[in-house]
């Protein structure tokens, strides 16, 4: 197996020219999401990760399908929760149109939403659905927004820090995926940053899981699980999401 070292400048620098415009994509997909009550203090605050996908003509927001448990306990303990995507807040409770929570994915319709403010790009998939299956020894790329890049300084306002990183297929079962994360491939867009083993990787939940390929990198998943220090991502596959959802709202 040929060594990173043995390679010559130019082929070092052509696959990390590669891998950093893959991590701009997942980056440009990714989408944060909030669930918060206007009535209570910033640190009652949760926050995930999705991606935006048009399905048919219609836009959803996909995320883990555990997210949408919280809104629904949150909404019960409080009405006044809403859900956020990127600038976009919203009563979710009737939006979500598709769950699957054995695979731990889930879709919020944004039918008739204003969907530009999320600031991500919608995801259109490529050729058939739903998008090939991953195999054990594949190469995936995911993005999402983890609370250890999390920022709640200032009153009123959560800023957000995107990690984009690389992992290899494990194992595959019915709706899901595992993979290696090697920690030598996370790149943090403007610094390289250590990722110490006690960093919470939680808000990661829901990200795009994007699968490399010769001609295209489809989204194949969203991001389930990470494990506390870093090493093992579980994230759902899309096999089991119908190509046409109805959007729900009138």
């Amino acid at each position: 197996m040929t060594e990173w070292t043995d390679l010559p400048p130019r082929e070092q620098w052509r696959i990390t020219q590669g891998s950093l415009t893959l991590a701009r994509l997942s980056w440009d997909y990714s989408c944060a999401v909030i669930i918060a009550a206007a009535d209570e203090p910033d640190e009652r605050a949760s926050t995930a990760s999705g991606f935006l996908i048009n399905l048919h003509g219609s836009v959803f927001l996909a995320t883990a399908d555990h997210v949408i448990d919280n809104y629904i306990a949150r909404r019960t303990e409080n009405r006044y929760t809403f859900l956020q995507a990127g600038m976009l807040g919203m009563d979710a409770t009737y939006r979500v149109v598709f769950r699957d929570p054995q695979a731990d994915v889930a879709f919020i319709s944004l039918a008739g939403l204003d969907i530009s403010v999320t600031d991500a790009t919608v995801y259109q998939p490529i050729g058939t659905w739903p998008p090939p299956s991953p195999t054990p020894g594949d190469s995936v790329q995911f993005c999402g927004f983890p609370k250890a890049f999390r920022d709640m300084s200032r009153k009123g306002e959560i800023d957000f820090g995107a990690l984009p990183g690389f992992a290899i297929i494990q194992s595959v079962g019915p709706g899901y995926c595992t993979a290696v994360i090697d920690r030598t491939d996370v790149q943090v867009f403007g610094e390289m940053q250590e990722l110490p083993p006690s960093s919470k990787f939680g808000g990661l939940s829901g990200g795009p899981v994007l699968l490399f390929g010769r001609l295209a990198y489809p989204i194949v998943g969203a991001v389930s699980e990470v494990s506390e220090k870093f090493d093992i991502l579980r994230f759902a596959t899309l096999e089991g999401v119908p190509m046409s959802i109805s959007p729900g709202i009138p």
